[in-house]
């Protein structure tokens, strides 16, 4: 795994400008049924990330990249649910690990449409739940206008950190700290802010949750 992520890196440091087109990819993979569950794609994102940091990539540009691979990903595994399920789930991969599918599926039925959103920072079941709101047949347009949202708030989540680690470490040996100083604490509340809307979300449904039980 480390000899992988150190051949890419070094690979992209000779050739950046296939930065965007890495994130964009490994979101991608990332976020697909039955790849997504083997291939550790989070540890090479926050490698990628770092090094676009640390050679001065566009930010806005490997923040679109991870949107756009991430949102590919999950209408992928989402459409795959919806008119291949019955294959997919015969596939020597789920026949071995049932307990994915049927995680993701307690998961989505406890949560509904919002399980799009929490389940996409939640590792154990984030590839899965695109797959099972497929399966469970969810409306297209509705899953694509929640996942795309989610998307936009899962892309700094996982590119900002290793980003800014890179960009920082990098100002420590060009001297130029206070710019990076100044980005990096933007970066910190906006990653905060995203945090505690999700905590917020999170707290007020598991909320509804309970009160729909009380009552039944």
């Amino acid at each position: 795994m480390s000899e992988l992520i150190t051949d890419l890196t070094t690979w992209l440091q000779l050739n950046p400008q296939w930065i965007a087109a890495t994130i964009a990819l490994m979101a991608l993979v990332e976020s697909l049924v039955m790849i997504g569950l083997i291939v550790p794609g989070v540890a090479i994102l926050f490698a990628v990330a770092l090094l676009a940091g640390a050679i001065g990539s566009n930010l806005y540009v490997c923040l679109l990249a991870a949107i756009v691979g991430a949102v590919c990903g999950d209408v992928g595994s989402f459409f795959l649910g919806r008119h291949a399920h019955p294959w997919a789930l015969n596939t020597k991969l789920f026949q071995r690990h049932p307990h994915w599918i049927e995680r993701g599926e307690t998961f989505f039925r406890r949560y509904g449409i919002y399980s799009v959103v929490i389940g996409r920072f939640v590792g154990p079941v984030r590839p899965v739940v695109p797959f099972v709101a497929g399966m469970l047949s969810m409306k297209p347009a509705l899953f694509v206008s929640i996942n795309l949202i989610s998307a936009l708030a899962w892309a700094p989540v996982y590119i900002l950190p290793g980003y800014l680690l890179g960009e920082t470490a990098e100002g420590v040996f060009d001297g130029n700290m206070s710019q990076h100083s100044n980005t990096l604490g933007l970066a910190i509340a906006a990653i905060s802010a995203i945090g505690l809307g999700l905590i917020y979300l999170v707290s007020k449904l598991l909320r509804a949750k309970s009160a729909d039980k009380t009552e039944k």
